[in-house]
Order: C-alpha cells, then structure tokens, then sequence
C-alpha cells in the first residue's frame, strides 16, 4: 500500500511539473521572429518601409515577421519580443469586434503598463506603453511587421493648439458634481477621414481601429459611461498645408473646395463627429475656434498620425469637441470644471511614484507622463490620490453630460428652398443642400385652385434659381402654390425634400374658356427614389404626357430582373410606384429601375442598404 502511495505521488508531482513547465513554455512564447537573410521583400514594401523608417518621431525601429500560429483572443499569453526587449503580456479584455470587422483587445504587461491591440484579415497592429516608452507594431506587407520606438517627449512639444478661451454655443455651465449623477450612456458616432500623405507614411487600417479601442478605454479608465464607435473611413485627396489652423477650417467648411466630400460621407454614414488624421502638421492636433462643447456645424477635428494613439491626441481632440478643456484657467464655458489634471502618484506605467498628467494637460511630457484617464476625483490611483478635483478637474462628467448632446446631432443629406420675387411678379425659387456634390434638384410644385391640393407635379429645374411662370404672386390671386425640393448627389443619394414655401398667386395657364387647368406634362420623365439609400422600401415617380403601355422594372447589378412594378396601359398624368424587399432575399448594394413607355427609356440607379 505505501508503495502505491509512494508511486501516485510521484505521478502527480511528473504532473505537475508537467503542468507548470507547459504554463511557463506558453507564458514565454513570442509572437515575431527575425527574418532570415533569403526573405523575399517587394518593391513596394521596400519603399513603405524606408517612408516608416523617415518618420521624425521614431527613435529606433526594426523588421520582424509574425509567428504563424498567432492567433489573439482573450487569456491568450506571450512575448512582445522587440527592439531587444522581451515584454510579456496577457489579453486581460475582449473589446469585440467593431463595424469594420477589427476585432480589439487590451493585453496588461507583466512589468507594468498595457497595450492595446487589433486583429483583422490585414494583419495585427499594437500600441504599447511599456514603463515610459511607447512602442508601436503595424503590418508593413508581405508578411511584414514594421516595428517602432517613439520619442514621446519630442511629439509633445508639438501640443494641440488650441485656444482655451473660445466660448461654446451653448453656454452650459451646469456640472455634474457626483459620480453617481452621470447621464445614460451616448454612443458618438465618429467619421476618420485621412490624407494621401497619412496613408503613406502609416499603416492607417490599423491606426484608427488603435483609436477607437484607446479612447474606449480611455473612457472606461475614468468612469465615462458613453463610447465612441468608428461608423467609416475613407482616403480623402488632399494636399496637406502643414497648418493646424487652416487644416481644420479647411476640414469643416461647407463649398471652400476644400475636402468637401467629407460633408456627403458624413450624412450618408450619420457621423456625429468627424475627424481628419494627417502627416505633417505644426500640432498634434486642433478643434475649430469655438469648438470647445461643439454644435453640428463644427464638430470637426485634425489629429496628427503619429501622435493619435502614442499621446492619446485622438481622444485629446474628441474630449475638446465634448466640452473638456486644457489645464487650470479661468474659463467657464462650456464648463467650469472640465480641465485636465497633473499629480504626483503611482499607476503600473511605471515601477516609482512620478508626476503624471491626464489626457487634456498640456504640462510638460518631460515631467508629467500624459496617461489614459480624463480627470475624475472618484477615480484613485494605486496610493489612493484622487485624479481630479471637483471645482476644476472633471472631465469625465462633461464627457458622459456632453455626450448626449453630440449623440443628438444625427446628421442627414438635407436640401432647402427658399422664394424670391415681389407682388405682380412670378415666384423664383432657389435651391440649396448641406453638401456640395449635387448632382441634381427635383422640384415639387402643388397648386390649389379652391379645392385643395392638386396633383404634386415633379420637375428637373433646368437652372437655379428657377422662376415658376405658371404663377404671377397676387395677394388676391386665385391660387395657391407651394414648392418642397429633393437634391440627389453624384453617387444618386437622395435627400429629404425640404420644408414647403408658399405663395398666393394668380393663375397664368387659363384658357379661352377661363377653366382654370393645371400646367401639361409635355414630356415623358422617370424621378429619382425616396428615400435613396433605402430599407426596406422605397418610392419611384414617373411622367406621362400621353396614354402609354408601361413597364417598370428592378434588376440587380449583373442585370439579373429582380422585380416588376408597373406593366400596364396608363393614362396622362403623374404616378409613383413602390418598390420593397420584404419577402426578399436580395443583399445590399447597388441596383437598378427602368422605365419604359411607348419609345421613352430611362434607367437609374439606387442603393439598397442593410
């Protein structure tokens, strides 16, 4: 029997070091490997690296591939092995995936400090704060993973520029004074557009997604309730000035020639906030004048590439944008209390007790280590200070009390109209939209001879402003008309139509019979959709100017049918059809409608969005 024993513990003591030696082997794997001297590298990639290599704020950089059997989730254990460092690290959170498919953790290091992290089909990238050094990992090609030291302290003597003293719209000044007081959670929906220059000095896929879950966490660290959530992206042609100031008017304003397809990708993603990242510039990053608690018009910011995840500038801008302003003054608005902080303490960024500075200081990096937290007087830091003051440090509450302003504006393709033209004269209407990619107006006149409303007639207005010369104003006339427009942009989006103007009138069609008739359609006209992108349904107008055998068809891009509306004889006169997908299994993605009446064809085309 003690043999036994004596046997089983042996076994069990094999397997345990058994256990522990496989614990310590997958504690230590490292996740990259040096590249052998025969690895084959692509012109391009060449050249991509040399433009990485240039980068001012890189102290120290190398090549590296990755491991094969990598795959990131959340408990996974390893080794940033980089620069000659062996950092390791465990992925303490899962933040999921976001809209565009990344996936994104946070990895807490073993020696102090975190690293936030993104996965895709593109390959990894990592933002590391290791001690007080900020490493930065991003696919580069071919397998390739470009890797960097940067020199926090040199990209801090680049700090927003910002005028502190700009006053917010709004003029709030009522504070949240109580951690418990927070408002329900907003969710900002956030539009990166970036400059050809950026997206060739940085790997910019996996930037902003770094962004995003640094924000997040940013968010997270101080108690915020609301998210940010990156909506969309795009490349946008752009020759950088290398001013803040002119960059970020440039940026916002509507018909400057200037960046304008950011006002179209704004409405047509529902952006909140949008946000420009961009190579050179005389700052980190910068909001508009007034832009401290913005309004809709200005909810617009430049960010620097280098500097929006490595000093946190992405968050740094967005936290102006909602109210939070820089060190200690005397501003009140739109908050009193919303300033940044510094203070001696000790976080796990560093192994000693240091000065330290919160996303909105602008102290000196040298001295205060910026550190992803927004100024909170309930939140502590490892002996118990407090990171913020109730009368003047408290961003975090003008955050989460901000947030449900901003998650308010809900931006939208909208077109307006507006009248012009004396008594005794014919109306002449002008048009207008907040974007300036029109490709075209639809106008919506009705008339009301005694006994209501007519018949909407739809027309294409040859110019603008356009005159209704059916109509003579007349305070006596015996008419009224009103008039309501649609624009529709170059990629065949629709607006709303606006708001109606109207005007009485007297009627200038009688004829000899003085039998008050409205205008003849004189020609055959297919209109635009509403709404346009559509789902599930969505309406299609049409012109007749004479009886007409008519068919109305849908088709799939490959020309496929996918629907008949109309096929059927018609009398004269203006018709809509409507066309829905309910009960259909068609994808997202661009389609197509075609009239056809006696020898008129017209097609045009819409987008079904899921």
């Amino acid at each position: 029997m003690k043999k036994e024993n004596k046997k089983m513990k042996k076994l069990m003591f094999i397997l345990i070091v058994f256990i522990l030696s496989c614990n310590l082997i997958f504690a230590q794997q490292n996740i990259f490997e040096k590249m052998s001297t025969g690895f084959t590298t692509s012109k391009s990639v060449k050249e991509k690296i040399n433009r990485f290599k240039s980068r001012e704020e890189i102290k120290l950089s190398e090549q590296l591939l990755l491991k094969s059997n990598i795959v990131l989730s959340k408990n996974f254990k390893g080794v940033f092995n980089i620069l000659d460092k062996n950092i390791e690290f465990e992925i303490t959170k899962d933040f999921g995936k976001n809209v565009r498919g990344v996936q994104g953790f946070k990895a807490e290091l073993k020696e102090g400090g975190y690293a936030i992290l993104s996965s895709s089909v593109n390959g990894i990238g990592a933002a590391i704060w290791y001690q007080d050094t900020f490493y930065s990992i991003e696919p580069a090609g071919d397998g390739i993973y470009f890797v960097s030291e940067i020199d926090r302290s040199e990209m801090a003597k680049h700090e927003c520029q910002q005028n502190d003293g700009s006053i917010n719209q709004l003029n709030k000044t009522v504070q949240h004074t109580s951690v418990n007081s927070v408002l329900s959670p907003a969710n900002i929906k956030v539009f990166v557009a970036y400059t050809p220059a950026a997206a060739q000095n940085y790997n910019v896929g996996t930037l902003i997604p770094l962004c995003e879950y640094t924000t997040n966490y940013a968010f997270d660290n101080s108690l915020v309730s609301s998210t940010i959530e990156i909506v969309g992206s795009q490349q946008l042609t752009y020759v950088e000035s290398g001013y803040a100031t002119t960059d970020v008017n440039r940026f916002m304003t509507l018909n400057d020639t200037y960046l304008e397809e950011i006002h179209s990708l704004r409405n047509q993603y529902e952006a909140d906030v949008c946000v420009l990242l961009v190579n050179s510039l005389d700052a980190n990053g910068i909001v508009p004048t007034g832009a401290i608690g913005a309004v809709l018009s200005n909810a617009f910011c430049v960010v620097k590439a280098s500097a929006a995840a490595s000093i946190y500038s992405f968050p740094h801008e967005l936290g102006h944008l909602l109210g939070c302003r820089h060190d200690n003054d005397n501003g009140t608005y739109p908050y009193s209390n919303a300033h940044g902080y510094n203070w001696f303490g000790k976080l796990s960024y560093s192994s000693n007790s240091r000065f330290y500075r919160t996303i909105m200081s602008v102290e000196d990096e040298s001295k205060y280590m910026r550190v992803p937290y927004f100024s909170n007087p309930y939140v502590y830091d490892q002996l118990n200070n407090p990171m913020g003051t109730t009368n003047y440090n408290y961003s975090a509450s003008a955050i989460d009390d901000y947030a449900s302003v901003i998650e308010g504006f809900d931006p939208q393709f909208t077109a307006s109209i507006t009248m012009s033209g004396s008594w005794g004269q014919n109306p002449t209407l002008t048009f207008s939209a907040n974007q300036s990619d029109i490709d075209h107006y639809i106008l919506k006149k009705e008339y009301d001879l005694g006994s209501g409303w007519g018949t909407p007639v739809y027309v294409n207005p040859a110019s603008n402003p356009y005159t209704d010369y059916n109509v003579l104003r007349s305070k006596t006339g015996d008419l009224s008309a009103r008039y309501s427009v649609q624009a529709i942009d170059e990629n065949s989006y629709a607006s709303a139509y606006s708001s109606y103007v109207s005007t009485l009138g007297q009627s200038q069609w009688k004829n000899e019979g003085n039998e008050d008739t409205p205008p003849v359609i004189k020609e055959y006209s297919l209109l635009m959709n509403y709404p346009n992108p559509f789902n599930p349904s969505t309406t299609i107008g049409y012109q007749l100017p004479a009886k007409s055998f008519v068919t109305l068809k849908v088709f799939d891009f490959l020309g496929n049918e996918v629907a008949t509306l109309v096929n059927e004889w018609k009398e004269p006169g203006d018709y809509n059809a409507q066309f829905t997908t309910s009960g259909k299994q068609l994808a997202s993605g661009m389609y197509f409608y075609t009239l056809t009446a006696g020898k008129f064809s017209d097609t045009k085309k819409f987008i079904l969005l899921k």
